[in-house]
């Protein structure tokens, strides 16, 4: 049914135009008035929809660009203290790589050091060991006789100076 009424509505309009012709001014005027009317309708809800259209893209935009704003003023502060970070854990690199060259180098200078030490251990080992060597052929018997023989020849030395005025 809503077929044939649009054949209608067809044949109408086609009725309509190629009566145009024989329409009077009056007719043809009213028909001008009619379409104009329409067309004036369908710019209207055209223009409606898209004064809509645009405050929609409008309300859109005025809350999308704070957030891209606020958004882009994290990723801008986020990389400023990346940025940061990288300077200082470079910095911090440098300074380890200046402490790990001091650090070689005491440690070159702790190798020599054990190196004299356990050269001073060898020597003085074998030093010592002569020393032990001469004091174990020491005889103990003899050396306390020559103190007791010392003892007795300084010991009037000393009461002899003790009678002596000071």
């Amino acid at each position: 049914m809503a077929e044939n009424e649009k054949t209608t509505a067809t044949a109408d309009k086609k009725v309509k135009l190629s009566d145009l012709s024989k329409m009077s001014d009056h007719d043809l005027l009213v028909e001008l008035v009619r379409s104009q009317k329409k067309t004036e309708t369908k710019t209207n809800i055209l223009s409606l929809i898209l004064a809509i259209f645009v405050l929609i893209v409008a309300l859109g935009l005025c809350i999308v660009v704070p957030k891209v704003v606020f958004t882009i003023d994290n990723i801008n502060n986020t990389i400023t203290g990346i940025d940061k970070a990288v300077t200082n854990f470079s910095t911090g690199l440098t300074d380890m790589q200046t402490a790990l060259g001091e650090a070689q180098g005491s440690i070159d200078g702790i190798d020599e050091m054990v190196g004299n030490v356990n050269k001073l251990v060898v020597e003085n080992t074998e030093n010592a060991s002569n020393a032990i060597d001469n004091l174990s052929n020491v005889d103990i018997e003899t050396l306390n006789e020559s103190i007791k023989n010392l003892h007795d020849i300084v010991e009037p030395l000393a009461n002899f100076f003790n009678k002596m005025p000071h």
